[in-house]
């Protein structure tokens, strides 16, 4: 029989995503609290692997990690809920982002997962949080791109 040796590191992280920037969507989010009492949310991730396929990734969203809770939800376009100081999970769900993937080895007793390491949040939307108001919601098709029923708006 003839094959091709692998290494342990090999084995356990054959399947992983590189470091990287992948696109990816939100899954599921659901609200909680941390095993230290804070309010969390739970999000389950969709990251698109780049020949095709797909890799979940948990990830936990606080306000002790300031800098990821403001950039998921610029990312996903909930800026202005962020500003306001509330983001409601069951907005965030099937909304699309680019995500920074990294590989967390440092626990010995698992093997490699991947891990969110950030948002990728467009450097004019950081620069125009801080100036402008907030966006209002389109109203129409033509401005999203989208079929969108009567019905299904709530104003």
């Amino acid at each position: 029989m003839q094959f091709k040796p692998k290494t342990e590191k090999e084995i356990a992280t054959d399947g992983l995503l590189e470091k990287g920037e992948y696109d990816a969507e939100v899954m599921s989010a659901i609200e909680g609290v941390s095993k230290k009492g804070n309010p969390m949310m739970t999000v389950k991730m969709r990251v698109f692997r780049p020949n095709g396929g797909e890799a979940h990734i948990f990830d936990y969203l606080l306000e002790t990690v300031a800098y990821k809770l403001r950039h998921f939800a610029f990312a996903i376009g909930l800026g202005s809920q962020y500003e306001a100081g509330a983001l409601d999970a069951e907005d965030c769900v099937r909304r699309s982002c680019v995500v920074v993937v990294g590989i967390d080895d440092k626990n010995k007793d698992f093997p490699p997962k991947n891990v969110i390491k950030d948002y990728v949040v467009e450097e004019e939307e950081k620069a125009s949080s801080e100036q402008a108001p907030a966006r209002s919601i389109p109203k129409s098709d033509s401005e999203t791109g989208l079929e969108v029923e009567e019905d299904d708006i709530l104003w």
